[in-house]
């Protein structure tokens, strides 16, 4: 949405979502050079409320501080087997949902649908309590990415934002494939 501009020294985990969150969206990874991964991701919550304190609403959208816990739930079939990228909102509704006492919002791998008793990426990607899923691969290389540039001195941040058009046309844009599993969700989920 050109909210921001990557600077030298940063990298953006930039998760573009569709609004109604019915379908996964593009995650962008970019320093000051360019793109520097693409994967899929899904921001859907248990419920719609993305502001209140253990709500379990969608992830809130706009600029999050990140930080890894490489062993944070590490083999738990919810949240896989790479830890999680913890964040904490700065700006938008991110930032108000961190004041409102909403936390636990991170990024991470799991289990997917019709595949609870297993860590793996064969069934589309699974609803959470508000956090970002990707899949397990997907988070494995992010880790890996997020190492590489914090050794190297980056600040590191998560811009959520939504996409209120087709998303299809954002998949075209950064000439990605549209997730062949994913299929259109229809109402909350309770599980995770």
């Amino acid at each position: 949405d050109g909210e921001y501009e990557v600077k030298e020294k940063e990298l953006y985990i930039d998760v573009i979502t569709p609004s109604k969150r019915d379908f996964e969206g593009p995650m962008i990874v970019l320093d000051s050079n360019g793109i520097v991964y693409k994967t899929h991701s899904l921001c859907r919550g248990s419920n719609r409320n993305r502001l209140r304190k253990a709500g379990n609403g969608d992830t809130p959208t706009g600029k999050a501080s990140t930080s890894y816990s490489p062993n944070k739930h590490r083999g738990n079939l919810r949240y896989g087997n790479n830890g999680l990228i913890e964040l904490t909102g700065i700006t938008g509704e991110f930032q108000r949902a961190s004041k409102n006492g909403r936390d636990g919002i991170a990024i991470h791998g799991g289990h997917t649908v019709g595949y609870g008793k297993l860590i793996n990426d064969k069934g589309k990607l699974m609803p959470t309590y508000g956090c970002i899923r990707i899949y397990n691969d997907s988070m494995k290389r992010l880790t890996e990415i997020y190492n590489e540039y914090k050794n190297k001195k980056h600040k590191i941040y998560c811009y959520i934002e939504d996409y209120n058009g087709d998303i299809n046309d954002v998949y075209e844009h950064y000439e990605m494939k549209k997730d062949p599993k994913d299929s259109q969700r229809t109402g909350n989920s309770k599980k995770q």
